[in-house]
């Protein structure tokens, strides 16, 4: 799997790629929760749209995916891992997530999913991450590290 996923760090071109892949990826959760609108959502991902955060995933050369993260001094907040849904239960998520806990290995990693976003949690749980805090929508996550 290794050599088939490979990232790159966003630009500005990337704007409507990640908006298409945040929309088919979240629609279904954020439309069950808060209702969606498009107009919304296109500011929503304008205002929060920052490509030095941003890393691309690509699958055989495609890309599939991307993923955000804040670094802090100690601290790593992963704010979005998004794969399209013709590339999910591939692995990939897995791989992303193994390939920040691997550079990431002095800092605390934390994310926030959404309670109806099963699915990512038991991704999460099964790299080990572990409920810190709850609130009316979302799970708060902390990796918990061996040793």
């Amino acid at each position: 799997m290794k050599c088939k996923i490979t990232f790159r760090k966003a630009n500005i071109n990337d704007f409507n790629k990640t908006l298409i892949i945040k929309s088919n990826s979240l629609k279904p959760y954020i439309e069950n929760i808060w209702g969606w609108n498009e107009n919304e959502q296109f500011n929503l991902h304008a205002k929060n749209f920052h490509p030095e955060n941003i890393q691309i995933i690509k699958y055989l050369n495609n890309c599939v995916g991307y993923f955000e993260i804040l670094e802090l001094e100690n601290e790593i907040f992963i704010k979005n891992i998004l794969i399209e849904k013709k590339h999910q239960n591939l692995g990939i998520g897995t791989y992303v997530i193994n390939s920040i806990i691997k550079e990431n290995k002095k800092k605390v990693i934390k994310l926030k999913v959404l309670k109806i976003n099963t699915k990512a949690q038991k991704l999460y749980f099964k790299s080990g991450f572990k409920i810190i805090n709850k609130s009316k929508y979302h799970i708060e996550m902390e990796l918990i590290k061996s040793g």
